[in-house]
């Protein structure tokens, strides 16, 4: 995801700007186990621990959720 890309690259502008763009897709996807790990990820100052936690959380939900709907869509 360029959203782990940006946050390795320190890019806290871009990163704050991607999961601000993840927001509608992951709502509108009932994706509601990581809405507020998105939120604060938009809305985080600095890199921390708890950021690095955020994000693999949203990277493992994401990836299930995409392994799931190509199983089911036989992608």
């Amino acid at each position: 995801l360029k959203l782990n890309e940006a946050y390795l690259a320190g890019d806290l502008k871009t990163v704050k700007y991607y999961a601000h763009r993840m927001k509608p897709s992951v709502s509108n996807l009932g994706i509601n186990s990581i809405k507020n790990e998105i939120l604060d990820i938009e809305f985080m100052e600095a890199k921390t621990p708890v950021t690095d936690q955020h994000l693999e959380k949203v990277n493992s939900t994401l990836d299930a959720v995409i392994a799931g709907l190509k199983d089911e869509f036989k992608l």
